[in-house]
């Protein structure tokens, strides 16, 4: 009997299409609101620039982690995810 492979269809990710958190890990640069939507939060999203400003100079995992307060493998994840440099 031939296996089947179901590949599950991409969706938004909570928060962008309007509609409340639903729950889980909530993403680095973000907290839940009053609302249960995401709100941005400022220090962390100028942690995340400049960790990617660092990344794209070529400083490795730990300097960058030293420098903006993220732990290496938040940084590792963020960076595996987005394909930055």
């Amino acid at each position: 009997m031939p296996r089947t492979f179901h590949r599950p269809t991409v969706t938004a990710p909570p928060g962008r299409t309007g509609q409340p958190y639903q729950g889980g890990i909530v993403p680095t640069g973000y907290t839940v609101g009053d609302d249960s939507h995401l709100v941005a939060n400022p220090d962390q999203q100028d942690a995340i620039a400049r960790a990617v400003e660092l990344r794209n100079q070529g400083k490795p995992l730990a300097a960058i982690s030293a420098k903006t307060g993220l732990s290496q493998p938040v940084l590792s994840r963020m960076f595996r995810r987005h394909r930055v440099a």
